[in-house]
């Protein structure tokens, strides 16, 4: 399982938030090694589609330049 967070440059995360579409969102997610940041995370299908390779399961959220995910290997 790998869980954590990463920090977008202004313009990366400018670059996701208008390529897909958002949904407001509270990760239904329990991190083991994080404690979840607060803050108003959203969620795109077409996202995790596009950045979580086929053979891993799991889901990332984004709010602002702040990323979360968790993902399985499977």
């Amino acid at each position: 399982m790998y869980q954590g967070y990463i920090v977008l440059s202004d313009e990366a995360a400018e670059k996701y938030a208008s390529s897909y579409e958002w949904k407001e969102v509270d990760p239904d997610v329990t991190f083991e090694s994080i404690e979840k940041p607060e803050g108003n995370w959203k969620y795109s299908y077409d996202f995790c589609k596009d950045i979580i390779p086929g053979y891993y399961g799991g889901a990332a959220w984004i709010d602002g330049n702040t990323i979360i995910f968790s993902i399985t290997t499977t």
